[in-house]
């Protein structure tokens, strides 16, 4: 997918999010437990202030205290009371303005993007990316998983196209589940790894095979033996591994107890 068809997503669906949102704000998100449309919405306007400094500002590292000092105090400027999260994100206590919020940092952001060089070198989240089209990918992405996440909440059927799907699942496999990997190595003790879990789209041909052996994890595309094979479409496998979908939604052959051990086995993000 073209580097410019990412900042469209990335237009397109947070677009979306906001007018999704204006339904109202209140309404669970089942994809994120503890949080409604407003936290979300809150939420993607913190990432998008998060980026935003980063290639506005240029820390030397994405650990740098003072830059994150900064951020915070960012935040809390363009939106008064955004600690509320601190408590919980109670719905009383959620801080006007979460809308306007989003949508002017969004704005802001998505200038600074098309601005740059989808090569032009920035801190990134993922050491063998550190360019500005990484962050281009990976917001496409988190808005879409987001928009899902709204539109699932207030009612409107939601859908991921596809030719995104598949690209989010590349995305998740060769890049999230890195990262996460790398912060959260721990492991449910088991005695029988390596453990191999097939994820096989319905409508592509190839597998991806995700292998957990003890505190690593390795991700390869094609077919090989596994303890389990999930199948179903390319944006249902997406929502899957994102936490959207539950494993008794999907085809299974195997060990079925994989499949409900997925967020244990992988992290968080």
């Amino acid at each position: 997918m073209q580097s410019s068809r990412y900042l469209d997503i990335f237009d397109e669906n947070r677009a979306a999010i906001l007018a999704a949102a204006e339904r109202g704000l209140d309404n669970d998100v089942d994809g994120c437990p503890g949080w409604d449309v407003g936290t979300l919405v809150a939420h993607c306007g913190a990432a998008y202030t998060f980026w935003n400094k980063w290639i506005r500002d240029r820390p030397i590292n994405g650990r740098d205290q003072q830059s994150w000092v900064d951020l915070q105090a960012e935040r809390s400027r363009r939106l008064p009371g955004v600690q509320w999260h601190d408590s919980g994100f109670p719905k009383q206590e959620r801080p006007p303005g979460v809308i306007e919020f989003a949508r002017e940092i969004g704005d802001e952001l998505a200038g600074r993007l098309r601005e740059l060089e989808p090569s032009e070198e920035v801190w990134t989240i993922f050491t063998p990316n550190q360019t500005v089209g990484f962050i281009r990918r990976r917001l496409a992405h988190e808005t879409a998983i987001h928009r899902w996440d709204v539109e699932n909440a207030n009612g409107l059927g939601p859908s991921i196209p596809l030719e995104l799907a598949a690209d989010g699942l590349d995305e998740y496999l060769t890049v999230v589940l890195q990262v996460i990997s790398q912060h959260e190595p721990i492991r449910p003790t088991r005695t029988d790894y390596p453990v191999r879990a097939a994820l096989q789209p319905l409508d592509e041909s190839d597998p991806w095979l995700v292998t957990f052996n003890n505190d690593r994890v390795s991700v390869t595309r094609g077919a090989h033996s596994a303890n389990i094979v999930i199948s179903a479409s390319t944006e249902q496998l997406l929502l899957y591994v994102w936490g959207r979908l539950s494993a008794s939604t999907l085809m299974i052959e195997g060990d079925a107890t994989l499949a409900d051990q997925w967020p244990m086995l992988v992290g968080t993000f």
